[in-house]
């Protein structure tokens, strides 16, 4: 790997090591920009936990007012959509200062907030349609699998209808095994491939005038084009970077079991409202430290990608 590129100079193609290397950098020069942003947006997704606990206890132990969940509920799913609207806009936030960084028009965090909260709603759009693409090719995935068992077990039994027989003659076993491994590992290229042609969705929103959600992810589309194993190896060396963090929260999850184990047996509610408890909100400031960092490298992507098919004249579209 080279040497760590100025992210102020990003103006012509990278390798997959320099992608890494400038979104590092970023995120290394500009950490409390970006932390900060990261915080507030992260305590927004933390509101609605913290008020559920409350709730649930409050309806445990008074067991008098369950006529009122019918108003509590829809309140509560409404604060939860508002919220993560928010962490949503602030990922935005962050996404777009990078951007600003990387073109050499640097932008305040007030104003790149500003921008992002004015598209919140976008945001949150945008990931709601991630979501639905990636449940429906669960979905297909799922169902295809299902067919694959039943169609092989059925092969299994005319072949050899007693099943006493299989351990002699094992071959519509490890058939079946073949098909199903074949099929899982097309599952995953099919996810890997459709989280790169869509890792940069969101960017459009923050950085172009007249984007909407719908646009943002065509934008995605189109700007990922013949680029999407390539993406998906800058991504995964992004992974691989975040995992002694994940790895440390782990660790604390697990040394807080043990010391609630103490106190409450494993088996009551309350170890595992607590394990829960403890495992979201430790996940929770994980990812404080690790939203800035993902932002910032998908910002160096997006603008190589734009570099690469558009050539650089790289402008903010408002500007």
């Amino acid at each position: 790997m080279t040497a760590n590129p100025n992210p102020q100079n990003l103006v012509q193609p990278l390798d997959v090591g320099n992608v890494v290397s400038a979104g590092i950098q970023l995120y290394r020069t500009h950490f409390q920009q970006y932390i900060g942003i990261s915080l507030i947006a992260t305590l927004w997704a933390l509101l609605p936990f913290l008020l559920i606990i409350p709730i649930i206890l409050f309806y445990t132990a008074v067991q008098a007012y369950y006529g009122t969940l019918g108003l509590v509920i829809p309140a509560w799913i409404v604060l939860t959509i508002y919220c993560s609207a928010k962490y949503f806009a602030g990922a935005g936030a962050i996404a777009r200062l990078a951007f600003t960084t990387l073109v050499n028009q640097p932008e305040s965090v007030e104003s790149a907030k500003r921008y992002a909260d004015s598209r919140m709603w976008s945001f949150w759009n945008i990931n709601f349609l991630l979501l639905l693409m990636y449940l429906g090719v669960y979905f297909v995935a799922v169902i295809a699998l299902l067919i694959v068992l039943a169609a092989t077990g059925a092969f299994s039994l005319l072949t050899n209808p007693d099943p006493f027989a299989l351990a002699s003659n094992p071959g519509p076993l490890i058939l079946t095994g073949l098909f199903v491994l074949l099929l899982v590992l097309a599952i995953v290229f099919v996810f890997v491939w459709l989280s790169s042609r869509l890792a940069v969705a969101d960017l459009p929103l923050a950085v172009e005038s007249g984007s909407n959600a719908t646009q943002s992810l065509g934008r995605s589309w189109n700007l990922t084009h013949k680029s999407a194993w390539r993406i998906a190896l800058i991504l995964f060396i992004a992974f691989l970077i975040t995992i002694p963090l994940q790895a440390l929260a782990q660790i604390l999850v697990s040394t807080f079991d043990s010391i609630l184990a103490a106190s409450f047996p494993r088996e009551s509610p309350t170890f595992a409202l607590l394990s829960f408890s403890t495992s979201y909100i430790l996940g929770l400031v994980a990812g404080v430290l690790v939203l800035p960092l993902w932002q910032a490298i998908k910002a160096v992507i997006y603008s190589d990608l734009r570099s690469r098919r558009e050539g650089l004249g790289l402008k903010l579209r408002d500007s």
